[in-house]
């Protein structure tokens, strides 16, 4: 997955996903980096889980 998908908060990396609707923060461990891609190696993510990249704040 690329790098930019993984936050760090209190020493945990996570990622957001979309589930029934709902942003749904899931814990990771990840690996090996490419400096743009980086390797998951533990975490309930499954192929299709849409990933949450960023959010759109209207300007007022």
């Amino acid at each position: 997955m690329t790098i930019k998908k993984v936050q760090t908060t209190n020493g945990e990396q996570q990622v957001w996903r979309l589930m029934n609707g709902q942003p749904q923060a899931v814990l990771i461990k990840t690996g090996e980096s490419s400096g743009s891609r980086v390797e998951v190696l533990e975490g309930d993510l499954k192929a299709g889980d849409e990933l949450i990249v960023g959010v759109e704040v209207p300007l007022k």
